[in-house]
């Protein structure tokens, strides 16, 4: 009966024992290797460690599942050391089955595993890696090859698709690139590259192994990768590639007699340990095996590290950030880095992170997709080996506010008319500095045509509340659209928007209204009125018929009192969904005058300090009217009131030539009278002031408005100090009349902080008043006007006052 040799039988308990660790190769040996520092604590990974340094010591720990299969193995370690004029150092063997530790002797560049699972003889052990210089030298490559390789195959069985598998598989193939003759096009997609790497993989992985004792062999054993990793990709029943592209080290017998040393790779087993593979080949008779695994330390000292200028990420998402390091070889290895941690500028409690280093962008990763930290400042800190490696600078965390809103103004909003071209758009209400895709989209549809879009100061440099964008219209369709900002990190906003049909056309123009009492109707011909609201007259009222067709439809024209024989009078169309009344010029001819009062031309006090707003009339000053009323037959009187009684003071009544209670009219020649008043004589703030002119003869004209009184402050001074108020300003001082009136103030007319004092007077008596305020910081320009809200007013008002 044929006996079967004993390396045969632990290689099938093993396969039995641990699965599907090496689904292509047999695994031998499930266990832990790690550093730990001198003087005892935590220990780390052999694989993570960047620095192997004399008085440190090296653990062993096996994880026994069948420990009878053990009996006879042992292990052993040979350290290359950092430094080449020191000898090799071949560690004591120990067994296999329990906890094994060594100190290390001298700082080690390469540490060699060997396991022999029928013993190892120590002699033969040293005589292996003491051949000479340049048989470690290749062992040192080995080692990195190896590590190269292990990276690969693990992220090739891992691949399933994923962003983060796909990210994973790409580095791989970068690092496995970078070292061998396989060259990728890291700009084609990962399918194409894994082809490539399937095609040249025989010839690249022949080089990997400089123990193999020939070419030909050489040859098998990357034929046996080429054809573990295809089936992860083709289905072939060779199997998964994770532990089957191990490697072969045969030793010549003449050398080693009844040796036979093999290469092998290690594969996560799980989330601590590691499992040693091998070639399901066996052992040939009266030989005994012993399996090498090699590992590179980076031997590095921990790199500078700083933020290459303003730095800001975003909560919920992965971030690169431009990163400064003290060398290329930092670069290098940075990825070796550890533990990374956030802290916040004003604390000591750190927040764990995950962190990629991104070398070719001279950037790392930062995902804070399921971080608790909060906005603010951070400084960055990551652990190489058991020493904590800050990074110079602070990084601003910021979060996409749920409240916040993108928009557009109505005014540009207008412009999106088909058939017109480029419409350039201004989008405002949130933050756009992490903004990385910007896409019109159909309503309905789930795809659209990619914007360019344009911010201030570049992606991620700060908080930016404005995005340029334009949209052609020139192709577009009329009808409902979206807006849609992708941000980093996948979230998303929509803002709905619509690019209008054509505006409508009235033709036949103009349209020829006899001027007199009562109204006219006119017919409008043209294109899109159906989609006419309304209509405004610059001289007149048009009243629009609620039915009709798109190209025609009927309308009643009375005329203003100004209008006469002559004139062309301007139409404002009131279009269904435009903000904007659609202009048309000379849209009618006014033919035959009527008696009215024509016009009124108002001329105010110049030096009022603030703002006046068309049609306002300020209350405590005089206003100068110039009436042309035609026809006057005889000795013309004007009445003055407020349209509103309630808020009528004292309606006046003045005869030509006469003064009374402050109205006073005088006669200019030609029809013309002049008219002087004190608005706030008649009526309160907010009465719209109406006169009305009339004879003995004639009797009464129509009303005619003034315009509307307005209260407004006067203000004399104004003070900034240094004192800041909470977050957003600066106290100041006004100090003037009547300012009890003013509600806001700010540098602008949209925004202004509210006013919580009430004025008090001031010692020197009379009307003087001080008022203190909060105003924001700091101001647009040096030396900006202040603008005041006045109470229930919506926007501000410059005034004469400056810092």
């Amino acid at each position: 009966m044929r006996r079967v040799p004993v390396t045969a039988a632990l290689l099938a308990a093993a396969v039995c024992a641990y699965g599907a660790a090496c689904p292509s190769g047999v695994p031998l040996l499930e266990f832990q290797l790690v550093v730990e520092p001198p003087g005892g604590g935590l220990g780390r990974s052999i694989r993570t460690v960047n620095r192997i340094e004399a008085g440190q010591k090296l653990v062993y720990a096996p994880i026994v599942r069948q420990p009878k299969e053990l009996d006879d193995a042992r292990v052993t370690l040979a350290l290359v050391p950092s430094d080449s004029k020191t000898d090799l150092v071949v560690l004591p063997p120990k067994p296999a089955r329990t906890f094994a530790e060594w100190e290390v002797p001298t700082r080690t560049a390469v540490v060699a595993f060997v396991f022999g699972p029928q013993g190892l003889d120590t002699k033969r052990v040293t005589s292996l890696v003491r051949r000479d210089r340049q048989l470690v030298e290749q062992l040192a490559d080995y080692a990195e090859q190896t590590a190269r390789t292990e990276t690969l195959i693990t992220a090739l069985a891992r691949w399933d698709s994923t962003p983060s598998a796909t990210d994973s598989l790409n580095a791989a193939l970068a690092g496995f690139s970078s070292a061998t003759a396989v060259k990728l096009d890291r700009t084609s997609s990962t399918d194409q590259q894994v082809s490539t790497l399937l095609r040249t993989l025989n010839p690249a992985l022949a080089r990997i192994d400089p123990l193999a004792p020939e070419p030909r062999q050489k040859m098998q054993q990357s034929a046996l990768l080429a054809s573990s990793v295809a089936g992860l990709f083709f289905g072939s029943p060779v199997g998964l590639a994770a532990g089957g592209a191990a490697m072969f080290v045969n030793l010549s017998n003449m050398m080693f007699p009844d040796t036979e040393f093999r290469s092998a790779f290690v594969q996560p087993a799980s989330a601590h340990s590691s499992m040693l593979c091998a070639n399901r080949d066996r052992a040939k008779s009266r030989t005994r095996a012993a399996y090498l695994w090699a590992v590179r330390a980076p031997d590095a000292d921990p790199p500078s590290l700083a933020l290459a200028g303003p730095a800001h990420a975003l909560i919920g998402a992965s971030t690169p950030v431009r990163l400064s390091v003290s060398s290329r070889d930092g670069w290098k290895f940075l990825d070796r880095a550890a533990d990374w941690t956030l802290t916040p500028a004003d604390a000591e409690d750190s927040i764990a992170i995950n962190v990629k280093a991104r070398p070719e962008a001279e950037s790392i990763e930062i995902d804070l997709k399921e971080t608790a930290a909060q906005p603010g400042a951070y400084r960055l800190a990551a652990r190489w080996d058991w020493e904590r490696v800050g990074v110079a600078g602070e990084i601003h965390l910021h979060q996409i506010d749920d409240a916040q809103k993108p928009y557009v103004a109505a005014a540009a909003r207008d412009t999106l008319v088909a058939g017109t071209g480029k419409a350039p758009l201004v989008v405002r209400g949130m933050d756009f500095q992490f903004l990385e895709k910007l896409e019109l989209r159909r309503q309905g549809e789930t795809a659209g045509s990619p914007l360019e879009f344009k911010l201030s100061e570049g992606p991620r440099a700060g908080p930016q509340f404005e995005t340029q964008t334009s949209i052609e219209t020139g192709a577009a369709a009329p009808g409902p659209y979206s807006l849609v900002f992708q941000f980093l990190g996948g979230r998303t906003r929509e803002l709905p928007i619509r690019v209008l049909p054509p505006h409508p056309t009235l033709d036949r123009l103009p349209l020829r209204v006899n001027s007199g009492d009562g109204a006219r109707e006119v017919v409008l011909n043209g294109t899109g009125l159906d989609r006419v609201e309304g209509i405004q007259a610059s001289r007149g009222v048009v009243q629009l018929d609620p039915c009709g067709k798109p190209d025609r439809r009927t309308a009643t024209v009375a005329l203003g009192p100004d209008a006469k024989k002559g004139d062309r009078v301007d139409l404002l169309l009131k279009v269904e969904g435009v903000q904007a009344p659609v202009h048309v010029p000379n849209a009618i001819e006014v033919i035959g005058p009527l008696p009215r009062i024509m016009s009124a031309q108002v001329s105010l006090p110049g030096e009022l300090g603030m703002e006046l707003l068309d049609g306002e009339l300020p209350a405590g000053s005089f206003a100068s009217f110039a009436l042309r009323v035609h026809p006057l037959e005889s000795p013309p009187a004007v009445r003055v009131g407020c349209v509103e009684p309630t808020l009528t003071l004292r309606a006046e009544t003045a005869r030509l030539g006469e003064e009374r209670g402050g109205l006073r009219l005088q006669s200019a020649g030609g029809g013309a009278l002049f008219l002087s008043l004190d608005p706030g004589a008649i009526g309160q703030p907010g009465c719209a002031v109406t006169v009305v002119v009339f004879t003995e003869s004639q009797g009464a004209s129509d009303p005619f408005e003034l315009g509307k009184v307005v209260r407004l402050p006067r203000i004399d001074s104004f003070e900034l100090t240094d004192q800041k108020q909470g977050e957003l300003g600066y106290a100041a001082t006004l100090k003037g009349e009547d300012l009890e009136v003013i509600e806001r103030v700010g540098w602008d007319a949209q925004f202004g902080l509210p006013v919580t004092d009430l004025p008090v007077p001031v010692a020197s008596g009379g009307r003087k008043q001080s008022l203190k305020v909060t105003i924001p910081w700091p101001s647009p320009v040096p030396h900006a006007p202040v603008y005041v809200w006045l109470r229930g007013e919506s926007k501000g008002r410059a005034t004469s006052a400056r810092y």
